[in-house]
């Protein structure tokens, strides 16, 4: 498209032509610029877009794979601890008596 409106700005070099076909022409080559301005502008926000989704996947892969990491290490230490409790059995305390003292009436 660019080399055709490049061939169109050459057309408008031609001498002893009418006003209403440099008018025609310039409009092509207009037409035919700003199509491929309009092109590369869509296909610049489509790459952008599909960056996007794609930045966004892998984050979110990202954050399940922290989150079983995370998870995986709560559940070691629950364990550790179930572990110790099943081995380690420590006796209740009881409470102690209180002993009151009181003055001579």
């Amino acid at each position: 498209m660019i080399l055709m409106g490049i061939l169109s700005i050459i057309c408008l070099d031609v001498e002893g032509r009418t006003l209403k076909y440099y008018d025609m022409v310039g409009w092509i080559a207009l037409g035919l610029f700003v199509g491929v301005f309009l092109l590369e502008l869509l296909y610049t926000f489509g790459v952008q877009i599909v960056a996007l989704k794609q930045g966004i996947l892998k984050l979110k892969i990202y954050l399940a794979n922290l989150k079983k990491v995370v998870n995986k290490e709560k559940n070691k230490k629950k364990k550790i601890q179930e572990k110790l409790k099943s081995v380690v059995k420590v006796p209740r305390r009881e409470p102690k008596p209180m002993i009151v003292v009181r003055d001579a009436d």
